[in-house]
């Protein structure tokens, strides 16, 4: 008996490197041989597809031959695949076990094949979809692009090619050195400033390259010759981060203004430092007592005053008192306050979900004022809720307020299916810390080339680094590949962070999904996102807590979300995370 067998004898008696979802059967009914196949690794650009799956398998007398496809569904049903790699290995010169490079079919594409015992009996396989096929992502594993395709001179399209010398000028050092890098010594290309030992004699008044390539700041915090004003480097022990901020999360203040003249900020506080912050000492007390030898003392807080400000005094912006959590935004009578679109096309669907749970206020309507549009042939405007003159066909006009009052927000229209759609909830909320989010979704049949997805974005807010880039997180339900997941938008690219698998998820029914985020220590924070079905209530799925490392910082805005997909929401409800 074998106690410890080597990974590629292991993979002869299981699917590997296909995925456990694969059914491994081909287009004829007859399933690929486990032995054939015994390790795979591959890595392709994602703009070829991001699912990869064996598209043709075929062992002869004379040789072995497999290809490699990607696709953008699992069901590939409207045949759009791209050949990614491919590998044809002649009888005579294959040996079970030894690793043989794939040929790239697409720019970009890298990886490699092992073959086992299964190439001793002859074998033909065609699989047209991923759910006959797919490989497992441990073996495969898309990526966004190399970072650096090819260098070149400035300003010259051409790229430089066989050997190349990269020269600096002064004082610009190009050299080679050794650098540890993952925990591995590696060669790298250094490219750095170089003082002239000329400029640094003593007594010369030349700046050096240092102070010649320095910030504004023209100086070090940490060495303290910034100058004045002095930077803050620490609060207590809390330091800036690698972009120099420091952010304060003021939770449980009901009043906060900003002075835009000076950078200020102004905190109302329910009570004062004399009388309610700082007590009087009692330990022990003015007949020498302790605390165990007396009475218990209680320190009642003062109640809530409404802020003043000195008359003297001028503050750029007014105080403005925070809302109340719970919010919730129904959708109904075709609003959505404080949603702002970000991209895409937004419209107003008449659909609600069955287990709404906003109860919004239903508006007093003027009958006489209606009735008289309808007879003028106009429209009216009651409101912020409008009234089309094809309501006028409705028997009573009484019967409006039940007309447009079920309705949900939606991304719609051709134009819908064929890009992202971003709206976000601008309200008075300022952090999307210890926050539950909630909606219920419903996603639409398509054109031609559409997907079908929906979900909540999170922290919606600009790049740290890139101007006019955003980036936010998503907890998305995707028909298309079957699965509850969490995404990343890096500002140029979508980024899976977890999927679970859902099967069974049908298009035109309502399923409800609930985030929660909290923070973490440091700059980690968990995401948990819940999926529950609402027409079908056996759908019940949990994702998470996921822990990211790049969410903050958390001022910015929570939405909704599809990508190339008409889906419906039929409201927005958000709370404090208890």
């Amino acid at each position: 008996m074998i106690r410890n067998a080597h990974f590629y004898n292991l993979n002869e008696g299981r699917t590997y490197p296909l995925d456990d979802r694969a059914s491994a059967l081909s287009d004829a009914g007859v399933r690929l041989p486990s032995n054939i196949i015994t390790d795979l690794r591959l890595r392709w650009p994602k703009l070829a597809g991001e699912i990869p799956f064996i598209s043709a398998v075929t062992v002869t007398p004379g040789a072995v031959s497999v290809t490699i496809q990607a696709a953008d569904v699992m069901d590939n049903s409207d045949e759009g695949f791209t050949p990614i790699a491919v590998i044809t290995v002649p009888i005579q010169e294959l040996e079970e076990g030894r690793v043989y490079p794939l040929l790239s079919q697409y720019e970009q594409t890298f990886g490699y094949i092992t073959f086992g015992s299964g190439i001793q009996k002859d074998y033909v396989g065609r699989f047209s979809t991923p759910n006959q096929s797919l490989i497992a992502s441990r073996a495969a594993k898309f990526h966004n692009g190399l970072p650096v395709k090819s260098m070149g001179k400035l300003y010259n399209s051409t790229a430089m090619t066989g050997v190349v010398q990269l020269l600096g000028d002064s004082p610009i050092e190009v050299v080679k050195e050794s650098r540890e890098i993952g925990g591995i010594e590696r060669d790298v290309i250094v490219v750095r400033l170089v003082n002239d030992p000329t400029s640094s004699t003593a007594g010369s008044t030349e700046q050096s390259v240092f102070q010649q390539f320095s910030g504004p700041c023209d100086g070090r915090s940490e060495s303290d010759t910034c100058g004045d004003p002095k930077p803050i480097e620490f609060i207590n022990a809390i330091g800036p981060d690698c972009d120099g901020l420091i952010c304060i999360n003021f939770k449980g203040i009901s009043v906060v203004g900003r002075n835009l003249d000076d950078c200020g900020i102004v905190v109302d506080l329910p009570f004062s430092l004399t009388d309610d912050a700082c007590v009087a000492p009692y330990l022990p007390d003015a007949t020498g007592k302790l605390p165990s030898e007396v009475d218990p003392v209680s320190y009642a807080i003062a109640a809530p005053f409404e802020p003043s400000l000195p008359p003297d005094e001028s503050i750029s912006d007014s105080l403005i008192v925070m809302g109340e959590l719970p919010y919730c935004d129904s959708f109904d009578f075709f609003t959505a306050e404080s949603f702002v679109v970000k991209t895409g096309q937004w419209v107003f669907a008449e659909d609600d979900s069955p287990e709404e749970i906003c109860t919004p206020d239903i508006p007093q309507w003027d009958v006489t004022t209606v009735e008289y549009a309808c007879n003028e042939s106009q429209s009216l405007s009651e409101g912020v809720f409008e009234i089309d003159y094809l309501t006028c066909n409705s028997q009573s006009s009484e019967a409006l307020p039940s007309i447009l009052e079920d309705s949900s927000y939606a991304s719609e229209g051709i134009f819908s299916a064929s890009q992202r759609n971003v709206t976000v909830w601008q309200g008075f909320d300022v952090t999307t810390f210890h926050r539950v989010v909630t909606t219920d979704v419903k996603l639409m049949p398509g054109p031609s080339g559409a997907k079908h997805n929906a979900g909540l974005v999170i922290n919606y807010r600009p790049h740290v680094t890139a101007s006019n880039t955003y980036v936010y997180y998503i907890a998305e339900l995707d028909y298309d590949s079957q699965s509850f997941r969490i995404r990343r938008w890096n500002g140029t690219a979508f980024q899976n962070a977890v999927l679970a698998s859902v099967p069974g998820i049908m298009l035109e029914s309502w399923y409800r999904i609930v985030v929660e985020i909290e923070p973490g220590t440091g700059e980690k924070v968990y995401i948990t996102a819940r999926l529950i079905g609402i027409d079908d209530p056996t759908v019940s799925v949990v994702i998470g807590p996921l822990l990211t490392n790049n969410y903050n910082p958390e001022d910015g805005y929570f939405g909704f979300g599809t990508d190339r997909s008409l889906s419906r929401f039929s409201y927005f409800h958000i709370a404090e995370l208890i």
